[in-house]
């Protein structure tokens, strides 16, 4: 770009060169620029940012081309940003229209902005002021036009318009329509100019003209921020349902210009709506009017992100549940089930922000810099720009409304401001990470507290890590949380990113330093200095589980293969089937159809068959380089194990599925059905290894699609070595040769919510009699995973009291649910809480959550130890499943 800059002196030429760029596909290959590539377009969006506002100087080209040559370069540029908009991008082009030249008719005809040159040969103003106009604005302006030459107009409209200047009043007003026809074709009019102009052309419709006015009337009356904003927010809906109708030209330029200004407008006046938060922030209690301003401000900013296609999805899905709470449930705020729900909603409209904020900081971090360097723009300008993209969008005036909203609804519900997932006591070494796979082999060598920005759920958990302290909220009953607890790991999550930073900061100061850490289990943290003498007090203050992981440890070792049949290569019904054939989990599955019809009605159970042990082993046995890798596997250096077991991962892979299985498998159902095909490995869903989320599953599997059905065994297959299987293994010793994988198959089930649930409250453990239970939309992955941002319905029922108790309301954004046009994948689909029953009937929430907490007392006594059950719920019928041994 600074290249090409440098060899385009003009302004003409400049834009010639941008416009090259997005229609020209060999001179984008040429500089290297791909249309799809937001950074690549970030790129353009700085550069005519910078060349608008003056900051890179034009230069005549010694040419002489008319303001109609700008104006079309401009139409061509917009057709293409037209073509190649999209739902990701969209935020970014808008950027781009208010940074060309316009192509209104008038500026595209042959000799466009005659007025100037009848200007300069009045009669009536003196020859030195007409060889002024003639030179410096009429003749550069009609040869080599620049934003320049709008300077040049304004300076001397303000020589001839000064206090004590003499000119002719028709001179003066002449010049004054110039300078508006100017600012028109460099696109800086300003908005009553622009929305006047629509309501006079009746653009983009007639029944525009009306909002309009309203707008302006409201505007020019000095109505309340929050009056005047409803009635922008009517204009720009107005316009938007029409500008999709419109055909590319100077129609289209103009309304999307009016609505980028109208976008501009909404921040000034969301800043003075806010401009009671300061107030707000001294009170102990906001009052009903108080709240009704601030989720007004959040509604409106919500919705202007919408028609500004910022996250548009997520936008309206946020206003609707803000909306609902705040046109019908305003006056419940003094209710707790109505705070958990404007908890819930303000969570999900924060995340909004911090990732919308996140993303364009990105964007623009490390990219300004260089090209403003390049370009020898401004330092200052070049430092403060990514800053002041964030700052001037609406989104960081609805923050600002957010952050005071959460703390005042936190105060309500006196919520600490950590989430203890695992408390009790830790020592170790002070380490800040973005992510566990940053933790190298030198650094788990001793014992660890780890100071952690994010979490995928899919990480495996090392010994050495005794704590976590994590930056974000993350289902409690997650495979992650199930490894923790297997691990002996002290685990919190901050649910205020203030004093995840505080701990973070004081962290970074004593960094590899020994510290002790104190989690209670109702979120209060503790850091201290520690001495080496200090013990591991563990999780809730028992003693470290060493000695269970050896118990475990030697109870594998001892594992021989003859402890498992392997004999047994055909397909059977998981109902009756045995543990040393099929595993664990699946076994467990075969139990609850019982259970199930033993139940009255309680539950029902997916019915399912399984790929005994022997097939897998049958399969790869006759590999020698398998063996031998397998074999050297624990003696590896860590780096050197994540590739050996990628390419173990993809030797099994590679193995033939036999098709006599495949033919079992669908004589087993009906050839429509859609299967869940999960692993059931013989080191899983133990009561002292629960190897939870170690091992794939994958949903939505066709049947009679025998190409999806090989894919998704191979795959459940393979994950015996992913990465955090493999590592898992080894660091608990578990012999790698004595592994061995089985399948479940089952009938999937279409969740409509998705739960997992331990029959003992797992942070609390003296609360013996409470269900803990945490409820999803959609299919169980975003449970299990915790790969999704979010909070889900987070309930206990108390066996002795028969009473429900809220923890939180679900605010994940998206559920994944079974993709239709694709086997063997799920999709996310944007959730609308206002629509989903869990969350606006309190009675169904508790009716549901008194039917799981009996349905886990029941599996309890079946199985003759505590559980953890997933399941779903599918028009109030509920289905279990899986159930294993709880880890405690």
């Amino acid at each position: 770009i600074a290249r090409k800059d440098r060899e385009n002196g003009s302004w003409r030429k400049k834009l010639s060169f941008v416009r090259k760029v997005f229609t020209d596909e060999s001179f984008g290959k040429e500089i290297g620029f791909d249309v799809n590539n937001m950074e690549h377009l970030v790129l353009i969006v700085v550069y005519l940012t910078f060349l608008k506002s003056g900051q890179i100087q034009c230069s005549e080209d010694g040419g002489h081309y008319r303001p109609n040559h700008h104006a079309n370069e401009a139409r061509q540029i917009e057709e293409t940003l037209r073509k190649i908009q999209n739902e990701s991008n969209a935020f970014l082009l808008r950027k781009i229209y208010p940074l060309l030249p316009s192509y209104n008719s008038e500026f595209t005809a042959t000799v466009p902005l005659t007025r100037i040159r009848d200007i300069a040969h009045r009669s009536d103003i003196p020859h030195d002021l007409k060889q002024e106009i003639k030179h410096t604005l009429q003749n550069k302006l009609h040869r080599c036009a620049g934003p320049e030459d709008l300077v040049t107009c304004e300076n001397i409209l303000n020589k001839v318009t000064a206090p004590g200047a003499n000119y002719s009043g028709e001179f003066v007003h002449q010049m004054q329509i110039f300078h508006r026809e100017l600012k028109e074709f460099f696109n800086a009019t300003d908005l009553d100019d622009q929305l006047i102009a629509l309501q006079k052309r009746n653009e983009p419709a007639s029944s525009t003209a009306e909002p309009i006015g309203e707008f302006l009337h409201s505007k020019h009356s000095n109505f309340a921020p929050l009056d005047q904003l409803d009635r922008l927010i009517v204009v720009r809906k107005e316009i938007s349902a029409h500008m999709v109708e419109l055909q590319d030209g100077e129609v289209l330029q103009r309304v999307r210009l009016a609505d980028t200004q109208l976008e501009n407008y909404a921040f000034v006046l969301l800043a003075n709506a806010n401009g009671a938060l300061d107030s707000y922030s001294h009170k102990n209690d906001l009052g009903q009017d108080d709240w009704k301003h601030l989720l007004r401000i959040i509604s409106a900013s919500l919705e202007n992100m919408q028609l500004s296609g910022i996250s548009a999805g997520e936008a309206i899905a946020s206003n609707a549940e803000i909306a609902s709470i705040l046109n019908n449930n305003l006056g419940r705020l003094s209710d707790k089930s109505m705070q958990l729900r404007l908890r819930a909603a303000l969570e999900r409209v924060s995340r909004l922000a911090d990732d919308f904020s996140s993303q364009t900081s990105q964007l623009y971090m490390g990219r300004v810099q260089p090209l403003g360097r390049a370009l020898g723009v401004d330092s200052h300008a070049v430092e403060v720009f990514a800053e002041a993209e964030v700052r001037s969008n609406v989104t960081f005036q609805m923050s600002r409304a957010v952050d005071l909203s959460m703390k005042k609804i936190r105060v309500l519900l006196q919520l600490p401001p950590w989430d203890a997932l695992l408390p009790g006591s830790a020592v170790g070494v002070m380490q800040i990470v973005s992510s566990i796979d940053q933790l190298t082999e030198d650094k788990l060598a001793q014992d660890l507290i780890v100071v952690l920005d994010s979490a995928t759920g899919d990480e495996d958990i090392p010994l050495s890590v005794k704590a976590i302290v994590l930056g974000h909220d993350l289902p409690h009953l997650s495979h992650l949380g199930v490894r923790a607890r297997q691990a002996n790991c002290v685990f919190v999550c901050a649910e205020e990113q203030g004093v995840f930073q505080s701990l973070k900061n004081d962290a970074s100061k004593s960094a590899n330093q020994l510290k002790q850490i104190n989690v209670s289990a109702n979120g209060d943290v503790v850091v201290s200095n520690a001495q080496k003498s200090d013990t591991q007090a563990g999780v809730n203050g028992d003693e470290s589980s060493s000695g269970d992981q050896e118990k475990l440890v030697a109870s594998l070792q001892s594992t021989s293969l003859s402890s498992f049949d392997l004999k047994t290569t055909a397909v059977i019904p998981i109902e009756g089937s045995q543990q040393n054939a099929v595993g664990a989990k699946a076994s467990a599955a075969g139990l609850l159809s019982s259970m199930a019809t033993k139940s009255n009605g309680l539950f029902e159970a997916a019915p399912g068959v399984g790929i005994p042990f022997g097939v897998f082993y049958q399969a790869v046995k006759g590999s020698s380089e398998y063996k031998k890798k397998m074999s050297s596997f624990d003696k590896l250096s860590l780096e050197d194990k994540v590739s050996s077991a990628a390419e173990l991962s993809q030797m099994v892979s590679a193995v033939d599925i036999p098709q006599k299985i495949i033919d079992q498998i669908q004589k087993a159902f009906e050839p429509t059905t859609y299967l869940m095909v999960r692993s059931s490995a013989n080191c899983e869903d133990l009561e002292s290894m629960s190897g939870a989320g170690l091992y794939d599953s994958v949903s939505n599997v066709l049947c009679s699609d025998t190409t999806a059905l090989k894919n998704a065994i191979s795959q459940v297959w393979a994950s015996l070595w992913t990465k955090r299987a493999s590592l898992s293994r080894s660091q608990y010793h578990v012999s790698h040769e004595s592994a061995f994988m089985a399948v479940l198959v089952q009938k999937m089930v279409r969740s409509e919510y998705s739960f997992v649930m331990f029959s003992r409250n797992p942070v609390d453990r003296t609360k013996t009699d409470e269900v803990y239970m945490e409820i999803a939309c959609g299919m169980g992955e975003t449970l299990a995973s915790a790969s999704s941002r979010g909070s889900p319905y987070r309930l206990i029922y108390d066996r002795a009291s028969k009473a429900v108790r809220e923890i939180t309301l679900g605010n994940y954004s998206v559920a994944l649910v079974p993709d239709e046009s694709r086997s063997n994948e799920l999709k996310p689909q944007t959730i609308e809480y206002s629509n989903q029953r869990l969350t606006t009937d309190a009675g169904y929430r508790h009716s549901i959550a008194t039917r799981l907490g009996k349905i886990a007392e029941f599996l309890e006594s079946e199985f003759g130890k505590a559980q953890d059950m997933e399941g779903a719920i599918v028009n109030d019928q509920i289905t279990i499943v899986q159930s294993r041994p709880m880890m405690i």
